[in-house]
């Protein structure tokens, strides 16, 4: 029996009820501490497969040929079965995070990778001197000191995007559902191994503190921050490669959601030079929506990731979000995204990012999986393999 037939037995149903679920990141509700660490994701099997995918990529003449290659994982793909029904949003990253990856593959979302690049760049020269924490050898022999967080990261699309550039040294990645974190952790490794050859490995590590001075020294009460220097830290990559080696990214992946960052989770966190909230923060405002009381919850979560920008030099926050499918132009102009500009003071800009798909019928499957059954019914009868989008990206320097 395939992983949704349950579900298709009595899909009305099951639909009623994800839609009263809180979005993925949001928590109404103070969840009990603590907030598992980022080797509690890490079974035996997925050390395994981590490491058989820096193996492969790395392997001389074998990188064309294996599925996680730049092929973007084809053999991997033709073995995942897409439900043929619109699958709700908290279902979607709790049950079918291959899908959802699978999905967002055919996203095109170059022109958001080239910001972030630039962003990168602008910082890489405009900082004096590589902060703590950075240890991997980049171009020209200098230190990979630029540290990045990503809140909502799904399966890692921005992560995989900003560990590519040289001057990155350690990606924090966030999201409440956790097997979207263990999707990221495959495809951030696999990113590293394709694109960052003077890197010997990527080291796992149980929390943000961890990853950069190896102790914990706060009191946000989290019982298993404490220990998390304890914590054995796992190092994926070349025979050898230890968390003390040169030539090592720094990564770490946890559970958290948005109402952590309201309560603090935060306020100790390692400071970040970029940090990117990407098709997030609006289900922050729809968890809290009704007369003004989302304006507190954004406003508290905008605080936090501000707070969490590095102050010993530029610094920046980029917030994205989608501002229409099906147009080429931008349509969605909410009060969440003018709040932004002028209650915080971000500068907007809007790119393209188009979903193209390798036929019509894998368009029809795809978009009726994740946006449903009246823009698959479209796609069918236009013979549409492209669905043009356009999406906002909001950005705060720290200067």
């Amino acid at each position: 029996m395939k992983q949704w037939e349950k579900e298709e037995e009595n899909p009305q149903r099951c639909r009623r009820r994800i839609r009263n679920e809180s979005p993925v990141g949001v928590s109404d509700v103070r969840r009990p501490l603590p907030i598992p660490l980022t080797t509690a994701l890490l079974s035996s099997k997925l050390r395994r497969e981590l490491q058989r995918i820096w193996d492969v990529t790395r392997a001389p003449g074998k990188l064309e040929h294996e599925d996680h290659a730049d092929d973007s994982h084809t053999e991997e793909e033709v073995v995942v079965d897409v439900p043929p029904f619109k699958v709700g949003t908290m279902e979607m990253y709790r049950r079918f995070p291959k899908q959802y990856d699978i999905f967002m593959r055919r996203h095109d979302c170059q022109a958001v990778h080239e910001y972030l690049d630039s962003i990168l760049l602008s910082l890489q020269q405009t900082s004096a001197t590589p902060s703590d924490g950075g240890n991997c050898l980049a171009a020209e022999g200098k230190m990979c000191f630029v540290r990045v967080a990503d809140f909502g990261c799904g399966t890692g699309r921005i992560a995989s995007m900003v560990s590519r550039h040289p001057a990155v040294g350690a990606v924090y990645c966030y999201d409440i559902a956790t097997p979207m974190l263990r999707e990221c952790l495959i495809n951030v490794v696999c990113s590293v191994a394709e694109s960052r050859q003077e890197i010997r490995g990527v080291c796992i590590c149980p929390s943000a503190s961890a990853c950069v001075d190896g102790n914990n020294d706060n009191n946000n009460n989290n019982a298993l921050e404490t220990t998390a220097a304890a914590a054995a830290e796992v190092c994926v990559g070349n025979d050898g490669v230890t968390e003390n080696s040169d030539g090592v990214m720094l990564l770490c992946a946890r559970p958290v959601s948005f109402g952590d960052v309201q309560q603090g989770f935060l306020t100790t966190h390692t400071p970040c030079h970029l940090v990117v909230c990407a098709w997030s923060l609006s289900y922050v405002m729809r968890a809290q929506w009704g007369d003004d009381r989302w304006h507190a919850a954004i406003d508290a979560t905008v605080a936090a990731l501000i707070g969490l920008l590095d102050t010993s030099g530029p610094a920046a926050l980029v917030i994205i979000e989608t501002l229409g499918t099906d147009t080429t132009e931008p349509r969605r102009n909410n009060t969440l995204l003018q709040r932004l500009e002028s209650e915080h003071g971000f500068e907007r800009r809007w790119v393209r990012t188009d979903y193209n798909f390798c036929d019509v019928a894998e368009a029809v499957r795809l978009t009726r999986f994740f946006f449903g059954d009246s823009m698959a019914r479209r796609m069918a009868e236009e013979k549409r393999t492209a669905l043009p989008e356009c999406t906002g990206i909001w950005t705060l320097w720290r200067r």
